[in-house]
């Protein structure tokens, strides 16, 4: 018999009473950013981010809408493969990240663009940007409202904002796909023929993960 976890109460990001508790997630999940869990993290979703094609939809429809050398300003940037995948669009790119060490990484592996380790929440620049993105970073989020003002804030006039998040699968509890060894969705695991990957992907779901 299987035994699942209880479901935390659900609360609102603007509640006044929910505070401490979204306070200490919010402490929970910097930890996390900053731990040696997360060169794995990046590397999962570097994985599935090798090459942006066009039966990428999402990604290669905001591809075509970013005119050639616009700034682009990406929060949440992660291994910022982002800044790869545009650079024929020739953007002055800025990534923003929780992670010192990834904006590090960063920092040596692309030093035509420009990295800052800071808060979602409160990041601010001296400029506005063509283009500001958040790709995979809004379901991470304590204060979700908080990051989508600073881009609002950070975005030219007439500019771009884009924000992505991850299919979220029907009937469950405001949880979306779990990796398994890749993160990619079930139904396409299961068309490529990856058997173990959609095994476990499916084993981590019966069990809650």
């Amino acid at each position: 018999m299987r035994v699942l976890a209880a479901r935390p109460p659900l609360c609102s990001a603007l509640d006044p009473a929910a505070q401490p508790a979204l306070e200490r997630l919010h402490r929970s999940l910097q930890a996390f950013y900053n731990s040696e869990v997360t060169r794995r993290y990046f590397a999962a979703a570097e994985s599935s981010n090798e090459e942006w094609t066009p039966a990428m939809r999402p990604q290669w429809h905001l591809k075509t809408h970013i005119p050639i050398g616009s700034s682009v300003l990406d929060l949440g940037c992660g291994s910022a493969h982002t800044f790869r995948h545009l650079a024929d669009r020739q953007p002055a790119y800025v990534g923003v990240d929780w992670s010192q060490d990834q904006v590090t990484v960063n920092k040596q592996l692309y030093p035509r663009a420009e990295f800052a380790a800071a808060s979602l929440y409160d990041v601010d620049f001296d400029r506005q940007f063509d283009a500001v993105i958040s790709l995979y970073v809004v379901e991470h989020l304590v204060w979700p409202h908080r990051m989508l003002d600073r881009m609002f804030a950070l975005a030219k006039p007439g500019g771009l904002i884009a924000v992505m998040t991850p299919p979220f699968r029907h009937r469950e509890y405001l949880k979306s796909f779990d990796y398994g060894l890749s993160a990619i969705p079930f139904k396409e695991k299961v068309r490529q023929g990856r058997a173990v990957d959609a095994q476990l992907k499916n084993w981590r779901r019966d069990a809650g993960a």
